[in-house]
């Protein structure tokens, strides 16, 4: 979140998310770690979504 003023005000710029595979396939007895990797996936995906609308004027 440090960094989200940055690109804004740069309108460009990159985060760099690592994460493991069970953020898509979870193995047997690790719901909670694949879980919290899911999580981390989602909320990714949503603020990647949320700041395309906010920099990207519309038509």
């Amino acid at each position: 979140m440090a960094a989200l003023p940055y690109l804004i005000a740069q309108r460009q710029g990159a985060l760099i998310h690592i994460s493991s595979v069970e953020a898509r396939c979870a193995l047997p007895l690790q719901a909670a770690y694949a879980a919290a990797k899911h999580g981390i996936k989602g909320f990714l995906d949503s603020l990647r979504q949320e700041l395309d609308y906010e920099l990207i004027p519309s038509a």
